[in-house]
C-alpha cells in the first residue's frame, strides 16, 4: 500500500470515527436520561467506558488493510461466466469503434495525499499544544504544593490513602492534588473563617476524590481529550464525567458521615467564598458554583440512588451494549462515511469531469481497455460528466473474485452493453497508464494497434507526470535511431507537469540520444533551481552559447552566476571557443543587476588562465559599466597584476583611471603602473 493511500485511510478513519462517536454519545445520553435510578458512581463508570469507545472508533474502522487478513489468491481471475460476455462485447466494440484519447490540457489532477498531509500536520500541532497545556497544568500544581504550608488538619482514620492537608494562598477553592504524593489544599481565607465542622466535611470531600483514585482517572481522561481534541463528543463526555464524579464523591461522603444538612451547608459556604470558578487543570475540587447548588438539590432528593459503589450488572450490560454498537460502526460507514479507494483521480476542465477510483489489486486486459480481474472484495468505479450527461460504471468482485458490473446513465441503471464498454475502453486507458504498471506490454500493444502517433497521443494524455515520463523514456529507448521520432518525443517531454520529471527524462534521454536537442526541455522548466542545474549539465556536453542565452531567463542572479561560472570553467582554456562566447557571456552579465556578482566574475576572469589579450574587451566593458568606483579600482588593479600585461592594456587602464572621480583612486592606479615598471605612453 502506498504512502498516499495511508494518508487517505487515516483521513477516512478519523472522519468515520468522528461522526460515529457523536452518534454513540447521543445514544448513551438518551439512555442515561431515561434511567435516573442509576447511581452516580455507575453513571460515571458508564461515561468512562463511553469515552474509551469513542476514542477507539477510528482505530476499529475497517480501514488499515495491513491489519486485516489478506486473501491468499489476491489475483484470482473472475469466472468465465461473469467475464466472457463483456470481453466479447469489448472485442467487438474495439474493432468497430476507435479509441478516443482524453482531451489535452487543461487537466487538474486531484490527489488526496497533500490535504491529508496538511491535516495530519495541523492535527499533530494542535494535539501537541493540548499536551503542552497539560504539562503546564502539572507544573502549576507542583508550584502550588511547594508554596503551601502545614495546616494542622488531618484525614479521617478510615481513609486508606496517605495525603497531607495544607493551606495555600494561591488556591481559590479547596482542591485535591494526587498522583505520587497526594495533597489537599485549603485556601487561607476558608481555613480561617469556616467552622471546624465545615472544614471537616470539605476535607472529607477532597479525601473522597483521592480515595476513589479520581486523580489518576482524571489524568488519562485529560490525556485522551488532548489527543482527540477534534472530537466534540469527547468534550461532552468530559463534562458529564466531571459532573458525575462530583456526585459520586458526594455519595461517598454522605455514606461515611450521614450528615446531609451539615455537608450541604459546607458546600454552600465553599460556593460563596470560592474566588475561582473551577479547580486547576489535573486537580479535583468542589466543582463549579452553579453545579454545587445543583448537587445540593440532589443531596436532599430522597428518591435518588445514593449507592457509592458501582453496580456490576448495570455496568456489564452497558459494556455489552457499547461493544455491540462499536462492532457495528464499520458497516454503517456507507451512511455518512468516506468510501476508501487505494487509487483515486479526478480530471476536470470547463465542461468535462472524469473521476476514477479503485480498491484492491486490479489487473487490466491487453491494451488497458478493460479490467481483467479484481481482488476479491475489490471495487472500481468510473464517472464521467460531460455536456450535461452523467455516465457511471461500477465493478465489484465477490469473495470468489467474480466481477459484478453495473452501468448507470443519468442515474438510471442500464444494461452493461456496447455503450458501457465503449466508455470503459475510452477512459480507462490513460488512467491505467497513469499507474505506471506493465509499461512494456502496454507500449507493445499501443504501437501495434495505434502506431507511433497514436501511442504518443495516449502517453501525452496520461494525467500522472511520473508515469508519463516513464512511458516517454521507454518509447525514446525503442526509437533512438529514428531522428524524427526522437525529436517528437523530446518535444512531448516539454509537456510534463513536474520539473523533477523533466530532469529525470533529460538524464535518461541524453544517455540514449546524446545527439538530441535537449535545450528546449530545459527552457520549459519553471523552477530556477532545476533549470540552472540542468543548464550546468548541458554546458558540460552541449552548446555553451545557447545555454548562456537560456540562462538569461533565470530570475535568480545566484543561479545565473552558477551557470556562468560553470560555462567559464569549460571554455577558459580554449581560445578558439572563447572568442565566440564573449558576447553571450557579456549579455548574461549585463542581465545581472548585482554589481557584486559581476565584480566577482570579472576578478575570476582576470585571475584565470585565459590570455589577457582574449578577455580584455570583456573585462574593460564590465569595468566601464560599474557604478561602484571601489569595484572599478579593484578590477583595474587586478589587471595590472597580470604577468602577461602589455603596453596597450596599460594605456586602457590609464585612460579609465583618468575618469575616476577620486584623486586618491587615480593616484593609486598611477602608482601601480609605476610599480610594475611600465611607463604610460603619450
Amino acid at each position: 500500500m502506498n504512502h498516499e493511500s495511508n494518508f487517505e485511510m487515516l483521513l477516512m478513519a478519523i472522519w468515520n470515527g468522528w461522526w460515529q462517536g457523536i452518534v454513540l454519545t447521543a445514544v448513551v445520553w438518551l439512555v442515561m436520561r431515561d434511567m435516573p435510578r442509576i447511581g452516580a458512581a455507575t453513571r460515571l463508570a458508564i461515561w468512562q467506558l463511553t469515552l474509551l469507545a469513542v476514542v477507539a472508533l477510528p482505530v476499529l474502522q475497517r480501514v488499515p488493510r495491513w491489519m486485516t487478513p489478506v486473501v491468499a489468491e489476491t489475483r484470482a481471475m473472475a469466472s468465465p461466466e461473469s467475464t466472457a460476455a463483456p470481453r466479447a462485447t469489448a472485442q467487438a466494440d474495439s474493432e468497430a469503434l476507435p479509441l478516443v484519447s482524453l482531451p489535452p490540457k487543461p487537466l487538474v489532477e486531484i490527489r488526496d495525499r497533500e490535504p491529508a498531509e496538511v491535516f495530519l500536520v495541523i492535527a499533530l500541532l494542535l494535539a501537541g499544544a493540548q499536551l503542552l497545556r497539560l504539562g503546564i497544568g502539572y507544573l502549576w500544581l507542583r508550584r502550588l504544593k511547594k508554596k503551601s504550608f502545614p495546616s494542622g488538619f488531618g484525614l479521617p482514620g478510615f481513609v486508606t490513602r496517605v495525603a497531607q492537608v495544607r493551606i495555600s494562598d494561591k488556591a481559590g477553592m479547596p482542591i485535591s492534588i494526587g498522583f505520587l504524593h497526594p495533597m489537599i489544599l485549603l485556601p487561607r481565607n476558608m481555613a480561617m473563617q469556616l467552622s471546624a465542622t465545615d472544614i471537616e466535611h470539605i476535607i472529607l470531600h477532597e479525601a473522597g476524590h483521592l480515595e476513589r483514585r479520581d486523580d489518576w482517572f482524571g489524568l488519562w481522561e485529560r490525556f485522551l481529550r488532548a489527543i482527540f481534541f477534534f472530537q466534540p463528543a469527547v468534550y461532552f463526555i468530559g463534562r458529564e464525567i466531571d459532573r458525575e464524579r462530583e456526585m459520586a464523591c458526594d455519595d461517598w461522603v454522605l455514606q461515611r458521615s450521614g450528615e446531609t444538612r451539615e455537608y450541604a451547608r459546607a458546600l454552600s459556604r465553599v460556593a460563596e467564598m470560592a474566588s475561582v470558578e473551577r479547580a486547576p487543570l489535573l486537580a479535583t475540587g468542589a466543582g463549579r458554583r452553579k453545579e454545587i447548588f445543583q448537587r445540593m438539590e440532589a443531596i436532599f432528593d430522597q428518591a435518588r440512588n445514593r449507592a457509592p459503589r458501582i453496580s456490576g450488572p448495570v455496568l456489564g450490560a452497558a459494556a455489552c451494549g457499547l461493544a455491540v454498537l462499536v462492532s457495528q460502526s464499520a458497516p454503517l460507514n456507507h451512511l455518512l462515511g468516506i468510501s476508501h479507494f487505494d487509487h483515486r483521480m479526478v480530471n476536470s476542465s470547463d465542461k468535462r469531469r472524469l473521476e476514477i477510483g479503485s480498491r484492491g489489486d486490479i489487473h487490466f486486459a491487453k491494451g488497458n481497455r478493460d479490467i481483467d480481474h479484481l481482488q476479491p472484495g475489490g471495487r472500481f468505479y468510473l464517472e464521467l460528466r460531460e455536456d450535461g450527461r452523467t455516465q457511471r460504471i461500477e465493478m465489484e468482485a465477490d469473495a470468489q473474485g467474480q466481477i459484478l458490473r453495473s452501468y448507470y446513465a443519468d442515474g438510471m441503471q442500464q444494461r452493461f452493453g456496447a455503450e458501457a464498454q465503449r466508455l470503459l475502453a475510452k477512459e480507462v486507458t490513460p488512467w491505467a497508464m497513469s499507474r505506471g504498471e506493465d509499461i512494456n506490454d502496454t507500449l507493445n500493444w499501443l504501437l501495434e494497434e495505434r502506431g507511433f502517433d497514436g501511442t504518443l497521443r495516449e502517453i501525452r494524455s496520461v494525467p500522472n507526470s511520473e508515469a508519463q515520463r516513464r512511458f516517454l523514456s521507454e518509447l525514446l529507448a525503442r526509437n533512438s535511431a529514428d531522428e524524427f521520432a526522437v525529436r517528437r518525443i523530446w518535444r512531448a517531454a516539454q509537456g510534463l507537469d513536474s520539473d523533477e520529471q523533466k530532469k529525470l527524462f533529460y538524464r535518461e534521454g541524453t544517455r540514449v540520444t546524446p545527439q538530441a536537442d535537449s535545450l528546449p526541455l530545459i527552457e520549459s522548466m519553471g523552477n530556477d533551481e532545476a533549470k540552472a542545474e540542468m543548464l550546468q549539465e548541458f554546458v558540460a556536453q552541449g552548446s555553451v552559447a545557447r545555454a548562456l542565452s537560456v540562462a538569461r531567463s533565470l530570475h535568480s542572479e545566484e543561479r545565473k552566476e552558477e551557470v556562468l561560472k560553470r560555462a567559464w570553467e569549460r571554455v577558459e582554456l580554449n581560445p578558439a571557443e572563447l572568442s565566440s562566447l564573449l558576447e553571450p557571456i557579456s549579455r548574461l552579465l549585463a542581465s545581472m543587476h548585482s554589481e557584486e556578482r559581476q565584480g566577482d566574475f570579472v576578478r575570476q576572469v582576470i585571475a584565470g588562465k585565459a590570455p589577457l589579450e582574449s578577455v580584455q574587451g570583456l573585462v574593460l566593458e564590465r569595468v566601464d559599466a560599474f557604478h561602484s568606483q571601489e569595484r572599478a579600482v579593484s578590477s583595474l588593479l587586478a589587471i595590472l597584476s597580470r604577468p602577461d600585461l602589455n603596453a596597450a592594456m596599460v594605456d586602457e587602464v590609464s585612460r579609465r583611471a583618468l575618469r575616476l572621480q577620486s584623486a586618491d583612486a587615480r593616484r593609486e592606479i598611477q602608482d601601480a603602473i609605476q610599480k610594475y615598471g611600465v611607463v604610460r605612453r603619450g
